[in-house]
Order: structure tokens, then sequence, then C-alpha cells
């Protein structure tokens, strides 16, 4: 597979090579549009699902003529999804709510950069038990794609404070008989405790600690990560994914235990600020991590010698 590379800045500020899959290449223009909505039309588990799914396409498209400016502002249109729907893709199968983005989220196409990586990561060591932590698992995609490649050897802790989302991700890895992971109705905080959960009334996988979503609150049990992986038995990871809406720095606060005594963690988190001020970066750099970026607001945090590699760095 041919892969690029990014620059990444290290704990002292010593450049490294990270190398992450390429981006997909498609077909340009509206060909290239049609060819994707009928392959995912494809995913749908039935007539009823491939139904759903190419309504939801044909009113895109219709609202693509008629509102061009709006459509592309918003990006992604909850409201288009008329209906529940069941799809299975390459990571794995999953049950869609209606008027939601759950279909967005877990569609292969959004975010493939960290669904590679993580897939890279897992790859290499999937022979060998490996501890991985999903925090924000919303409703089980990278927590299914985990299981399924990690298999007998993957012990999966799935996080998830929302009381639905984390119903419909129980659901889920009933589906797809993902018996190595264990859901977890919590947060992850720098203390423990109880938080107000702010929701958002369609993009589900959005809710926040932080923000206001324009839904309601409800009150949610936090723990640290230290805590969590102790009452789990776990006294080290191999790979934590945090996907918190904007609160990843109390999540890594809450985890410094695990972080320093996990030297070969592969951290994922997401950060919207300014990654040279960003104290989600400033903390993982002090524990001697290097931090790339992914893609977009994702990156990825590593710690690499010459003696030990690493599946997302190239040649030292």
């Amino acid at each position: 597979m041919q892969l690029e590379t990014v620059g990444i800045s290290g704990a002292g500020g010593i450049p490294r090579q990270a190398v992450v899959p390429p981006p997909a290449r498609h077909p340009p223009g509206t060909f290239a549009s049609i060819l994707r909505a009928l392959r995912t039309v494809e995913w749908g588990v039935n007539p009823r699902d491939r139904a759903i799914i190419t309504v939801y396409y044909a009113l895109l498209s219709a609202s693509k003529v008629l509102r061009p400016s709006e459509t592309a502002r918003r990006g992604v249109h909850p409201e288009f999804w008329i209906g529940d729907v069941t799809m299975e893709t390459s990571i794995g199968k999953f049950r869609c709510r209606g008027g939601t983005t759950d279909f967005d989220i877990v569609n292969p196409n959004y975010e493939p950069r960290l669904a590679d990586a993580l897939t890279s990561v897992f790859e290499e060591r999937s022979n060998q038990p490996f501890a991985f932590l999903d925090v924000g698992a919303h409703i089980g995609k990278f927590s299914v794609l985990a299981a399924k490649v990690l298999r007998e050897n993957g012990t999966i802790i799935a996080v998830e404070p929302d009381p639905e989302n984390f119903a419909l991700l129980k659901e889920n890895l009933v589906l797809n008989e993902a018996g190595n992971v264990r859901p977890r109705q919590m947060g992850c905080w720098s203390h423990d405790g109880v938080l107000p959960l702010h929701r958002r009334k369609t993009n589900l996988g959005g809710h926040s600690f932080m923000d206001e979503g324009g839904g309601e609150t409800v009150l949610v049990p936090v723990r640290t990560v230290d805590h969590l992986l102790a009452d789990e038995g776990i006294d080290r990871l191999d790979a934590i994914k945090i996907d918190v809406e904007r609160a990843e720095a109390e999540v890594l606060r809450g985890a410094r235990g695990v972080l320093e005594h996990s030297r070969d963690i592969t951290v994922f988190f997401e950060e919207t600020r300014d990654p040279e001020t960003a104290e989600s970066v400033r903390f993982l750099r002090s524990l001697g991590f290097e931090i790339t970026r992914l893609a977009g607001i994702t990156y990825v945090a590593i710690r690499a010698t010459p003696a030990r590699g690493h599946p997302l760095l190239g040649p030292n």
C-alpha cells in the first residue's frame, strides 16, 4: 500500500515522520458521488433498509439542486433518514436510528484515516493480548472494528455515557457477536463523580459535557480512566481512542497513571483548538509523547524509539 508522510512534532520539538494511509481515491465529480451512493445502498441488510438508504440519497440530491448553499454548509442531513436502518459494511453490522446522524457516523467513508490507523495498530499485535479503551464509543463503530481485528486476543472497554446511545451500542455488539467488548455506561473525566451531559437532538454522537447541545440534559456517572481500568482488572493499555466533544484534556488527566505505565500505548484523540497550545497536546508531550495530525481534528500520540518501531512511523 502506498503511504504518504506527514510532519510530526515531538516532545522536544524534533521532527519525525509518520506514515498514514492516503485518502481513498474516487473518480471525480458527480460520477463518484453516484458510485458511492450505489455502494452505500448495498449496505442495507434487507429491501426495506436499501429503500430507506435510496430515499436518503434522493432527498439529498434534490436538496443539493434546490438549496445548494445550505446543503453544503450543513454537511449532514439527519432529517432525510426517514426510518431506522440496519447496515452491514466492511467494519461490521449496525442498527442506526432514523432522523439522526447514526448512519453517517458508522459509514466507513466517515473518518477513514482513523479507521485505517486503528486497524494498522490492531493488526501489528493481533497475535498477542491487546487492551483497547474506546472513550466515547457512541453506537460501537470502533469497538466493533477492534473486536473484529483482535478477536480472542482483544480486551475492549467501550465507554458511552448517553443512555440511548448505550442501549444501541449493546445491541450492535450483540449483532456483531463482539463478546470481547465490555460496554460501560459512564463518562470518563479527570475525577470521579456525576456530571450533566448535554444532549443534541439529531447528532447523537455530539452529546457533550462541555457545550449545551439544544436538547435535554441528563446526569451521568463519570470515572477516571485509571479508576475504571483498576475496576476492570487492567493495568496497562495498548491503545485508547478519545472522542468526547472538546473534553479530551479532562479524560487524559484522569488517565495519567495508565499513560505513564503503558510505555507502548497509542493515543488517538480529537482536538479542535490550536495544537501548539491545546491542553491535551501539552499534557501528552509532558509525558513524552510525540503528536501528529491524522486528518482534520484527529491526532495520534505515540512513543517510539529506534529500538521499537511503530506501525504509524516510517523509517527513523
